[in-house]
């Protein structure tokens, strides 16, 4: 079985670690998230702090011995992620994390949003995200499932 799993919010924290950033950004501002800015907004505080927020990520408690129990079980992992759409370092500063936290995956997919048309493409039988736009798209396709991996 080959499952495709998202990165963002789905294996690590990523809304909570940005949001001290989004108070670096912004001073003094109500938003919960990042995904309250503009899409202008988003790119530039993406831009200045992606290194660093994916830094300093924490990877959800399991994961690693999820994707051992899956890889040990003839599971194929493969990342499939909207990451590094309009920053393309943030792919090599992705790979590079995964790497210190011992996270492996067979294949990785970057900058694919919403993802359904990536899962048919590359066979995926299952895809797990948070996003509810991408399970949508993937679930007319391949199989789904919205969550994090916690």
């Amino acid at each position: 079985m080959k499952i495709g799993i998202d990165f963002d919010n789905t294996i690590v924290n990523t809304s909570e670690t940005s949001k001290k950033y989004l108070d670096k950004y912004k001073p003094g501002n109500n938003l919960k998230s990042y995904h309250e800015l503009s899409d202008e907004e988003e790119f530039y505080f993406f831009e200045k702090y992606y290194e660093e927020i994916t830094n300093n990520l924490e990877v959800f408690e399991n994961v690693k011995e999820t994707f051992k129990f899956l890889k040990d079980n003839n599971f194929k992992l493969v990342l499939i992620t909207a990451r590094g759409g309009n920053i393309p370092e943030m792919i090599n500063v992705t790979k590079r994390f995964l790497e210190k936290k011992d996270i492996v995956f067979d294949e990785m997919i970057f900058d694919v949003f919403p993802k359904g048309k990536e899962a048919k493409e590359n066979n995926l039988d299952l895809v797990i995200d948070d996003t509810k736009e991408v399970i949508d798209d993937v679930r007319n396709r391949v199989a789904a499932y919205e969550d994090s991996i916690r």
